[in-house]
């Protein structure tokens, strides 16, 4: 099953989808904001095949880690913010999705099927 990075500075919001995501049977690595994920995924690329990065968190938000990582893993960006301003600012850094906040679980769990049935063709 696909490995996922959690970057998500609530930790009752990172344990929460965490829980979720294993519970569909994914791998999950979390980091507490986009340092953590970013250097995770420098010294681990290979046990992450996409990355669930909030937009604010402090030290490094989901907008600079996406830019940080370059496109070599795909990132989903999470938001309450879903205004029009920040959509395209997350497209802009060359972020794969967006999931707004609060999680709908089953958005979730659709969303994540529908992008790795994307990556694997």
């Amino acid at each position: 099953m696909a490995s996922i990075l959690i970057a998500e500075d609530e930790p009752n919001i990172l344990k929460l989808l965490a829980l979720f995501l294993k519970s569909l049977n994914y791998t999950v690595h979390t980091a507490g904001n986009g340092r953590e994920a970013l250097d995770f995924y420098n010294q681990n690329p290979e046990k992450t095949d996409l990355v669930i990065s909030d937009l604010l968190m402090p030290e490094m938000g989901g907008l600079e880690l996406c830019r940080a990582l370059q496109g070599r893993v795909p990132v989903v960006v999470a938001s309450a913010l879903a205004d029009k301003e920040n959509l395209e600012q997350v497209r802009a850094v060359g972020a794969l999705d967006f999931i707004a906040k609060p999680y709908d679980l089953n958005v979730v769990k659709t969303k994540l099927a529908e992008i790795f049935q994307k990556l694997n063709k």
